[in-house]
């Protein structure tokens, strides 16, 4: 697997005066609790191998808020910022980065979360964060809708690219996957994805709704505004079989779709490996 990020980078900020600002008092004093080589230790398994579930949380949840910080501060430089995201599940990653980077009157968080489990598990996360917080319990294409157009700073996938195509094939295979356990429809989901992959019939049978949804996303961003993707492997994926080639080119995928319909510009920053980020500019 290619490293998702600068390990030597991360190893370095470790122990600076800033690196728990993006914890809360609870999580600091987890992070506390382990040893630098601890944290070097698990810092190095989340950036050189899938993410397993067996590290601690805390260490999840540190770098990919501090990675996440430094993407939008990358492309969005005020005080305030209007974020919208596409199928968080049950992760707070963005919220959390927003509330500890962003925090302003004028700052909003939006969101579409279609299965009924992980929104529930998500607004309990997200309870005592002090943004402004909305979630629209719809497909994310309703967006527009709700959303004015031209109204939304940054629209963010984060590790849901792979999520919104395995949707859109599952419920072309009749999975109901809004009131359903996630986990427990994942195994017929990976087969569903491998099969497509496989037979090459991907980009027929996810690409029409995966543009669709791309495109109103451009149409709520305000001009110069950015859709930024994040993606990166879980090993539990590839327990249940998943394909590790397509595994870890889903944002590869993406970009070949968005870029055929010519939407929007990609942009290219430094620290931020393409495989695993891909930023895609209104004009």
């Amino acid at each position: 697997m290619e490293p998702i990020d600068n390990l030597n980078k991360w190893l370095g900020i470790i122990s600076s005066p800033d690196a728990k600002k993006v914890l809360n008092e609870s999580e600091i004093e987890m992070w506390d609790s382990l040893s630098v080589e601890e944290k070097e230790k698990y810092i190095s398994d989340l950036i050189l191998r899938p993410v397993v579930f067996e590290n601690p949380e805390i260490i999840f949840n540190w770098y990919f808020r501090s990675k996440w910080i430094e993407a939008l501060k990358t492309v969005h430089k005020s005080e305030s910022i209007v974020v919208y995201e596409v199928g968080p599940g049950g992760s707070d990653v963005i919220p959390q980065a927003i509330d500890k980077s962003f925090r302003h009157t004028d700052t909003r968080y939006i969101t579409s979360n279609l299965n009924k489990e992980l929104t529930a598990i998500f607004k309990a996360k997200t309870e005592g964060l002090g943004i402004d917080i909305q979630v629209i319990e719809d497909d994310a294409v309703k967006m527009n809708d709700v959303i004015p157009d031209g109204s939304v700073d940054v629209v963010v996938f984060e590790h849901s690219v792979n999520d919104v195509i395995e949707t859109i094939l599952a419920e072309k295979n009749g999975i109901d996957t809004i009131n359903s356990d996630w986990m427990k429809i994942l195994d017929p989901i990976t087969e569903i994805e491998n099969r497509e992959y496989h037979a090459g019939t991907m980009e027929q049978n996810a690409k029409p709704e995966f543009l669709e949804l791309i495109r109103s996303c451009m149409k709520i961003l305000k001009p110069g505004g950015f859709i930024v993707c994040a993606h990166y492997q879980f090993q539990y994926n590839l327990d249940i079989g998943l394909d590790p080639e397509l595994n870890e080119n889903y944002l590869n995928i993406a970009r070949e779709w968005i870029i055929s319909d010519k939407i929007g510009d990609e942009v290219f920053f430094d620290d931020f490996n393409l495989r695993w980020w891909m930023f895609i500019r209104k004009s």
